[in-house]
């Protein structure tokens, strides 16, 4: 599931639109990180669920593809402040279901991180808040200018 794969997209270009994700929530982010943790995925879980609520991810994109959608983003290091943030890629299919995920670290090369289980919740979230498309204040954060007082 975390292998990086060469998927066709309808439209080269990113947008914010929503309505290409397929509907997911909570207990979809759970079950697919569930099954694709090497673990039982209570760490990625509870990780993911930290860089959701405190807004970490920043920079998300909507790629569509012939049958759902590829979701591209960046996540804030909690650790290591002073490095580039991760990139995470995903794709989500209708049904729904996540057919690829890939994210820098070093655990999101082999399996379902902490990174990409926070774009997960981020997305469930914005789904259940029945948004259209991704709001500004997520596609680029003032985080970074908050590290320095932190």
């Amino acid at each position: 599931m975390a292998a990086k794969v060469n998927v066709k997209t309808s439209d080269s270009t990113s947008t914010k639109d929503l309505t290409f994700l397929p509907a997911i929530n909570f207990s979809f982010v759970e079950s697919v990180v569930k099954s694709g943790s090497k673990s039982q995925g209570d760490k990625e879980i509870s990780k993911g669920y930290k860089y959701f609520s405190e807004k970490y991810l920043f920079n998300i994109s909507v790629h569509k593809l012939d049958n759902g959608c590829m979701v591209t983003a960046r996540c804030h290091r909690s650790q290591k402040k002073n490095e580039s943030p991760h990139e995470i890629e995903i794709s989500l299919v209708e049904g729904p279901g996540l057919e690829s995920s890939n994210c820098s670290c070093a655990i999101g090369k082999s399996g379902t991180c902490g990174h990409v289980t926070g774009l997960l919740y981020t997305l469930a979230h914005m789904k259940a808040s029945n948004l259209k498309s991704i709001p500004s204040d997520i596609l680029k954060t003032s985080f970074a200018s908050d590290l320095a007082y932190t």
